[in-house]
């Protein structure tokens, strides 16, 4: 779809050209010379800035400053100033007006852009809509066919087969009856009758079937359809917004202040679910007061909508932070930045003071690999371990996601480094598997982890949109949700095994068989009970019922096992309760239920109906970006802390 231009460039050009040159020429006039007295013809009123008459002067101006002046010198002074205004204008509003052309059509192009993608997106999913249609259309009248087919071919040779016995008959009763009957002077006729009669009572108890199988019957099932039908009458649907009415939301200390030399961070998150904006048009700069230098600052997509960000400074001064958006600066832009004085902790790879419980494990006698704690810190929290630290190696994450404990183990979707990795409860990491790839057996964007009733290791994929099944040993075995699944988050198993899934990009809960058969799914997309804005991890309780955390609802959602809607708690905010962009939950056997508030970068802790009962107490190492949680015993939960690359055990409920 072409835009249609506006023919804005050249008249700016030629305007500004003009000014210019008239600018050129009334600078090189010279100051008046003052002019004899009989020269001056009228009186100029200060106060209205207009030349008056004797006349006027009694009648409206008598009031105000009026001097005499001499007319070319008051010609003179009023192109000065018309001088001075048309400079400013060219110094400062023609500018501001460019770059706003120049941002709109950027915007414009921007929006031509989204137009194509949407178009090719439509035509995408509705070609592959008519494909599956046209190949199960082709399938089923291919089976039709093979079915007739093949039931012609065995009435063919029943036919057949008959056909020849009725010869066989009627070739014998002439045989006999020639025979009998053209043969009387043959003395052996009354054996010859004998014989034949035999032969015929024979043919009489030869079974014939006059139809040896019922007519072939076939009808076609189309149960569904209606169902079909509405599903394709309602499917898809254009949402729209600006991104002058961009929801924007951040968070974190970057925006406050910044210690020198070291990185600064913050979080920005898109709310508006329709906008989808390119990481291209999301840009931050970081401004010296006082100087032009600018420090741009590192973007990383964590996913849709949500955006790291990350600068260094060297300069000890006040800074500002701009953030725009196509070019636009959001709400409150540009923070200010103040330089802080930090004495960083003594950093020590060793095991949690003696003051604090000894870590879930059996085995306590040697650290495992990269557990870290803080010393000389004045704030104490209820963290039992940290496991891992950013790198590629084993034992180390860059951005890990969902996180499940099962049979001792502790499995950790390292997500940026497409494998999985198994710890110990002892923090130490005992197995590292997957490689990455869109074919079975590889691993492209790995978010959720659970494990089977029998041992085996289920991880959601995102990019493949299928959960892959591993054994405890790492060896691949099969994937289910192929073709069922857009973009998997979350999954757990249930107490009856089945196999529950979060479908973040469809916004829907899908139920598998252990084998991957479908048996059940809810949830559309919006913000109804029975409806989901990108939700994330999934959990049940005792009573097998589903809890769902919705991410861009900033709710938890509880369904019974059918997938029935019974109740959901929690807002958006920073209270007792509320979320910002709830991720990862996990339920106790109280079916306490506990909930990695994202954009709060906290964990809270809430009884079975969703009342709050307390915070887990991180204060002393924040949390940047929690994903998945997994309880290890009652009183100690396990968080992938994906901001800071780690996994981390806290105490809750002591």
């Amino acid at each position: 779809m072409a835009s249609t231009e506006i023919p804005v460039a050249n008249n700016i050009h030629s305007l500004t050209n003009g000014i210019e040159n008239h600018i050129e020429f009334t600078s090189n006039l010279t100051s008046p010379e003052p002019q004899a007295e009989d020269t001056i013809i009228t009186k100029y009123c200060l106060d209205c800035q207009i030349s008056i008459t004797e006349t006027l002067f009694s009648q409206k101006h008598s009031s105000h400053h009026v001097k005499a002046v001499h007319r070319d010198t008051s010609v003179r002074e009023q192109q000065f100033v018309l001088v001075d205004t048309i400079s400013q204008i060219k110094r400062d509003t023609i500018p501001k007006l460019q770059n706003s052309i120049a941002t709109l059509d950027e915007i414009r192009i921007d929006v031509d852009r989204g137009y194509q993608s949407v178009t090719d997106s439509i035509t995408q999913k509705f070609d592959t809509l008519a494909r599956l249609l046209e190949e199960r259309r082709h399938a089923m009248l291919s089976e039709v066919t093979a079915i007739t087919q093949n039931r012609q071919d065995r009435l063919s040779e029943q036919r057949d087969s008959a056909y020849n016995t009725l010869t066989i008959i009627t070739n014998c009763c002439h045989t006999a009856i020639n025979a009998t009957f053209e043969s009387e002077d043959d003395p052996n006729l009354l054996a010859t009758i004998k014989w034949k009669r035999q032969s015929l009572n024979d043919l009489l108890a030869f079974p014939v079937q006059e139809a040896p199988e019922p007519p072939c019957a076939m009808l076609f099932d189309s149960s569904g359809m209606e169902e079909i039908q509405g599903l394709v009458k309602t499917f898809g649907c254009i949402q729209s917004a600006g991104a002058s009415r961009l929801d924007v939301q951040i968070k974190g200390d970057g925006i406050k202040h910044f210690v020198l030399g070291r990185p600064a961070k913050f979080n920005i998150t898109i709310k508006d679910r329709v906008l989808q904006i390119e990481k291209a048009s999301l840009v931050v700069e970081v401004v010296d007061d006082g100087s032009t230098e600018k420090t741009i600052a590192t973007v990383t997509e964590l996913e849709t909508g949500c955006y790291d960000i990350k600068y260094t400074l060297a300069k000890d001064c006040v800074h500002f932070v701009h953030v725009r958006i196509y070019g636009q600066s959001i709400t409150n832009s540009p923070f200010r930045v103040d330089p802080k004085k930090e004495i960083e902790p003594e950093i020590t790879f060793s095991r949690i003071p003696k003051k604090q419980s000894k870590p879930p494990g059996r085995n306590n006698k040697s650290p495992p690999k990269y557990v870290m704690t803080a010393k000389n810190t004045m704030i104490e929290d209820d963290l039992i371990m940290r496991v891992g630290i950013k790198g590629r190696n084993k034992g180390e994450f860059i951005n890990p996601q969902g996180i499940c404990c099962a049979n001792g183990k502790i499995l950790v979707a390292d997500s940026n480094n497409q494998v999985v990795q198994v710890f110990n409860l002892d923090g130490e990491c005992k197995l590292k598997f997957g490689s990455p790839g869109r074919v079975a057996g590889k691993i492209q964007r790995p978010t959720g982890v659970s494990v089977t009733n029998n041992g085996n290791f289920l991880i959601a994929d995102y990019e493949n949109r299928w959960i892959s099944i591993f054994g405890p040993d790492g060896k691949y075995i099969n994937k289910i949700g192929s073709r069922k699944l857009l973009g998997p988050k979350g999954v757990t198993v249930d107490k009856n095994g089945r196999i529950i899934v979060v479908d973040n990009k469809s916004s829907t809960i899908c139920i598998f068989q252990n084998n991957g058969k479908l048996l059940a799914q809810f949830g559309t997309p919006g913000n109804r009970d029975n409806q989901f804005a990108g939700p994330h991890y999934v959990a049940v309780n005792s009573n097998n019922d589903i809890i769902i955390t919705d991410f861009h609802n900033h709710k938890v959602k509880v369904y019974d096992s059918d997938g029935q809607f019974l109740h959901c708690f929690g807002s958006n905010g920073q209270g007792n309760g509320q979320f910002n962009a709830p991720t990862g939950v996990a339920v106790d056997s109280q079916d306490n239920i506990l909930v990695a508030d994202w954009g709060n970068s906290r964990i809270q802790v809430f009884d079975s109906q969703g009342s709050f009962l307390s915070y887990v107490n991180t204060s002393a190492e924040l949390l940047y970006g929690p994903q998945g949680l997994a309880v290890i015993t009652d009183g100690q939960i396990a968080v992938s802390d994906s901001g800071n690359h780690c996994f981390k055990i806290y105490r809750y409920l002591q």
